[in-house]
């Protein structure tokens, strides 16, 4: 399985103002770090939870090879990510000289994940692709109070442990303690 981001996230889940806000700052200075640290933070707290917290769109292509594949004609495809919005067209299979779009599938959702179930017959070189949706919404303000919370914990930690120069060492970064307590309840853990 191949998972690859098409698009967004477009903002991040927490504005430039809100953090400035949350750490007392009051110039333009460090906007360019504090706009990294930021999108560092979010990732951590996307992969820490396994939850996609602003909008964006992911292709997925599997393999006839796949664990997946039922050998007697029905691919049940998990997405791995959530919380699922859409899936955005028809499942495709992807043979070495042609595109096919599968009209006769189906969708459903569970606790924030999709599955799509389709019928067929893909040969040893075929694939199987998916475009989908997944996010809490295209803006910080669709984003859970508690992931942007967590978040601003996050870049204060970054902000105060920033690299000031070459003989300064750096402190790594770690979700624990009041960050790890807000984000627990939030954790996906799914089997497949």
């Amino acid at each position: 399985m191949q998972l690859l981001r098409l698009d967004g996230p477009y903002q991040e889940a927490v504005t430039e103002d809100e953090a400035k806000l949350y750490l007392r700052i009051e110039h333009h200075l460090d906007d360019n770090i504090l706009r990294t640290m930021i999108a560092a933070a979010r990732t951590m707290v996307e992969q820490y939870t396994g939850q996609t917290l602003i909008e964006q769109k992911w292709r997925m292509t599997i393999g006839a090879n796949d664990r997946s594949f039922n050998k007697g004609g029905t691919l049940q495809v998990g997405i791995p990510m959530s919380p699922f919005q859409k899936l955005d067209g028809r499942p495709k299979v992807i043979k070495p000289n042609k595109i096919l779009e599968i009209a006769n599938y189906k969708l459903s959702r569970d606790a924030g994940f999709g599955t799509v179930e389709v019928i067929t017959c893909l040969g040893s070189k075929d694939e199987l692709q998916l475009e989908f949706t997944v996010g809490y919404g295209p803006t910080a303000e669709s984003v859970p109070a508690s992931f942007k919370q967590a978040i601003l914990m996050l870049l204060a930690e970054m902000y105060e442990n920033r690299s000031g120069g070459s003989n300064s060492k750096a402190v790594p970064v770690i979700i624990n303690g009041s960050v790890k307590n807000l984000l627990d309840a939030h954790r996906v853990r799914r089997l497949l």
